[in-house]
């Protein structure tokens, strides 16, 4: 299931740096993929790189490291995959947990998930 929505893309260290983008969400995606051009846009460096498989089993390396995510006015610290040109932007689904929020199937937007403190 995917559709696009904006998100707000800010730098931890200083929120003032920031960018718009509108993303895929991709419930099939594990991390969020941002490009690389809009993080080093508003700041954000790479703090590791990591080695991922593409939808045709190549294996690809991606520097990563850590943003915050602003969705439907939640925002939290999520870690960030940075995207090369050919890259589709994704917000996944750690991103998603992490902000409490899910796709409703019935109606395919987004919604506060039920958190539990156990």
């Amino acid at each position: 299931m995917g559709f696009v929505i904006p998100v707000k893309v800010s730098n931890p260290k200083d929120r003032a740096k920031y960018a718009d983008v509108n993303v895929l969400v991709d419930t099939g995606a594990v991390f969020t993929l941002i490009s690389k051009e809009t993080l080093q846009k508003i700041g954000i460096k790479p703090v590791d790189e990591m080695e991922f498989t593409s939808i045709n089993k190549q294996k690809i390396r991606r520097e990563v490291g850590v943003a915050e995510i602003e969705v439907q006015g939640r925002r939290w610290l999520s870690n960030v995959i940075f995207g090369h040109e050919s890259d589709v932007e994704v917000l996944g689904v750690t991103t998603l947990e992490q902000l409490g929020l899910q796709i409703d199937p019935m109606s395919g937007e987004l919604k506060a998930m039920p958190l539990y403190l156990l």
